[in-house]
């Protein structure tokens, strides 16, 4: 039976863009796991870093800055959070698109129908 690392899968790849899950994976409610620094630098030093979250209850740059506390450094232009749908796609933006939006959540998640 052979084991692999994260270690050992990059030693043996040639891979330049990483996607990792943030939620519950990088971080929790009591922060970055730990090692996750070391490895996000890691990674950065081998391409380029994404962080994807279903997260949609904090904005891009509110997970950045938690991050960025944490000693991870990945700007708000690398993550990618189902909350971007809203804001970004031409077609669901359409959607609230001079309507008056009412939201139930975090003053956090307020940022993705600001565009409005």
């Amino acid at each position: 039976m052979i084991k692999h690392t994260l270690k050992s899968l990059l030693d043996e790849q040639s891979l330049s863009t990483f996607l990792l899950d943030a939620s519950g994976v990088l971080y929790t409610s009591s922060g970055a796991i730990d090692g996750v620094s070391n490895t996000v630098s890691h990674l950065h030093s081998l391409g380029s870093v994404f962080l994807v979250t279903n997260n949609s209850f904090q904005y891009i740059d509110i997970i950045s800055e938690k991050f960025k506390e944490n000693g991870v450094y990945v700007s708000s232009d690398y993550i990618i959070s189902s909350g971007l749908g809203l804001s970004e796609d031409p077609d669901l933006f359409a959607l609230i698109r001079d309507k008056s939006v009412y939201v139930y959540g975090y003053p956090s998640c307020y940022p993705y129908i600001d565009c409005v």
